[in-house]
């Protein structure tokens, strides 16, 4: 979609290099899984989500405290608070896409896909229906 990007060529270059190593095993680390999490993020568009002030500050900073923990390169550190976060709202968009980004980065595929099946429908009743296909394929399955 996006020729002209660095980071798409990149991955690019390196799922064809993983598939001519590998013989086409469909089996990718957990960085690549993450890196895959953070690209659906970055090209998702933006769906304006009502919530209380309160919800709203706790929200902001549970992501601000995820990435503290997360330039101090401790992933697992990151997940508490966006954890906490989340029973508050559910079907929050960022707050999803960073624990469906953590989860895969720390090796918990199972809870990134939970919070990939949370932003399908999230994106599916918004009709955005090519961003709520993309965190139901086969990038965000278990």
């Amino acid at each position: 979609m996006e020729p002209q990007n660095a980071l798409h060529s990149r991955n690019y270059q390196q799922v064809v290099a993983k598939i001519g190593a590998t013989g086409g095993s469909s089996h990718i680390t957990s960085e690549e899984g993450a890196l895959m999490v953070d690209e659906l993020e970055a090209i998702a568009p933006f769906i304006d989500q009502h919530y209380s002030d309160e919800i709203t500050a706790a929200a902001r900073a549970a992501l601000t405290d995820a990435e503290l923990f997360v330039s101090y390169n401790m992933p697992e550190k990151a997940l508490g608070p966006l954890a906490a976060a989340l029973p508050a709202a559910p079907r929050h968009i960022k707050l999803n896409q960073r624990l469906a980004a953590l989860y895969t980065r720390t090796g918990r595929f199972s809870e990134a896909a939970l919070c990939c099946r949370t932003l399908q429908s999230v994106y599916g009743e918004a009709s955005f229906h090519e961003e709520s296909s993309r965190y139901g394929g086969p990038r965000c399955e278990v």
